[in-house]
């Protein structure tokens, strides 16, 4: 799915079959992350000041919960664990998630060069995925954010 050295576009599979060229040079690494967390959403008000050459989309999956769905991601596991698009149209979720954004962050790109390793980043991402685990479950427990099968009940899928 990357591109070559050349930059020539890459590649991607939609829904209906039929290639999309991605081309990396302007498409953006796309977050998707949880506007209803506070935790996350420090995190994404620091990195988003980091961003002023815009290189990153940022998409709240309270406000547009079926954002995934094309790539067979239900809300509730957006939920569950950060999901980044690369720029090569790639899915990643997870530490490697992480890793994709911050490689697109001045300040951060040594955090991501020092994931690169496999067994780095298999640790890593072994102790988010435990700590995190039903996270979005455990901000809600108060229903103030229950679950349809699409999205956040209460609103528009």
């Amino acid at each position: 799915m990357s591109n070559d050295a050349g930059g020539k576009p890459a590649p991607v599979s939609t829904l209906a079959g039929e290639p999309l060229l991605v081309n990396s040079a302007t498409q953006k690494t796309t977050m998707y992350y949880d506007g209803g967390c506070p935790v996350c959403m420090r995190g994404v008000r620091h990195w988003r000041k980091l961003d002023w050459a815009g290189r990153i989309a940022w998409i709240d999956l309270m406000e547009e919960p079926g954002s995934l769905e094309s790539e067979g991601v239900s809300f509730a596991e957006a939920m569950d664990v950060l999901h980044v698009r690369r720029r090569d149209g790639s899915l990643v979720c997870g530490m490697p998630a992480f890793a994709a954004l911050w490689s697109e962050l001045p300040g951060y790109r040594w955090l991501s060069m020092l994931l690169s390793p496999r067994w780095m980043m298999a640790f890593a991402d072994r102790i988010y995925r435990v700590t995190h685990r039903d996270r979005f479950a455990r901000r809600c427990r108060d229903g103030a954010c229950a679950l349809s099968e699409r999205g956040p009940v209460g609103r528009r899928t």
